[in-house]
């Protein structure tokens, strides 16, 4: 199920890339801004995979659970831990955004 989930976005994203118009080539920013925005795209790049690994690890908990194994707490755990920092990525990236 989840790899359809993958598929599905991964094609939207296909598709967006395609239809949405390209800018042209933009002036290079100053230094200060350069590091800002590297900073941003950094946090944003960890909320994106923290996000999506706290979502695994919900998936594997949510399986161990439905097929009668008793689902151990500690992949639930995790996976809140990990949406937590995803969310404190995420809130950082806002703060920090160019």
């Amino acid at each position: 199920m989840i790899a359809k989930i993958l598929v599905i976005a991964a094609f939207l994203v296909l598709l967006l890339f395609v239809l949405l118009p390209r800018h042209g080539a933009r002036p290079a920013p100053p230094a200060a801004s350069s590091r800002a925005g590297r900073a941003f795209a950094a946090l944003c790049l960890a909320a994106v995979l923290l996000l999506v690994a706290a979502a695994v690890c919900a998936a594997f908990w949510m399986g161990a659970t439905a097929s009668g194994e008793s689902g151990s707490p500690v992949l639930l755990r995790i996976a809140a831990v990990l949406f937590g920092l995803s969310a404190a990525c995420g809130l950082a990236a806002f703060l920090k955004r160019p």
